[in-house]
């Protein structure tokens, strides 16, 4: 009899591991960077990579663009930056482009109250890029008084990897 129960429980564990690895549940991180598992019911729920990649401006208040080539097919969805210092006379604005395109985001960095570590960000963005695209993030040079201004761009990918 006990014989009997060690192997009825042994099937139950047994099965119950196999559920769990069919279970398809994955661990994400949500927008406010913490993560929560998520449970997928088959092909309609893709896991979704998220990479983050930071572009540097040397001096916000001075025209100039960087460039960056996209590595993986995605959908830009945040860019957020941080200043390395205040800065005066008028705002800048910092502007992100997919290739030649003209640029789907533009953010405002104001001079008013600007301060180091000032942050400008827009979160809602959706723009689709492939792999082999390039980024350029650049600065209208409207500002005064040298100031790095550091961005990150966030791209959701359909990559596991």
């Amino acid at each position: 009899m006990k014989t009997i129960r060690f192997l009825a429980v042994a099937l139950m564990v047994l099965a119950l591991g196999v559920t769990a690895a069919l279970a398809r549940n994955y661990l994400r991180e949500r927008d406010d960077g913490r993560t929560e598992w998520r449970h997928s019911t088959g092909n309609a729920g893709n896991v979704v990579g998220r990479r983050s990649y930071t572009m540097r401006l040397a001096d916000v208040s001075a025209e100039a663009s960087e460039r960056m080539v996209v590595p993986d097919a995605g959908t830009i969805t945040q860019l957020r930056c941080i200043l390395g210092a205040a800065i005066t006379v008028a705002d800048a604005t910092v502007a992100l482009a997919v290739g030649a395109a003209n640029a789907f985001v533009n953010l405002t960095i104001a001079t008013s109250g600007s301060a180091t570590n000032d942050i400008d960000a827009d979160t809602t963005l959706a723009q689709d890029v492939i792999a082999g695209d390039f980024l350029v993030l650049g600065s209208n040079g409207q500002s005064d008084t040298t100031a790095v201004e550091t961005c990150t761009i966030v791209i959701d990918t359909d990559s596991t990897q």
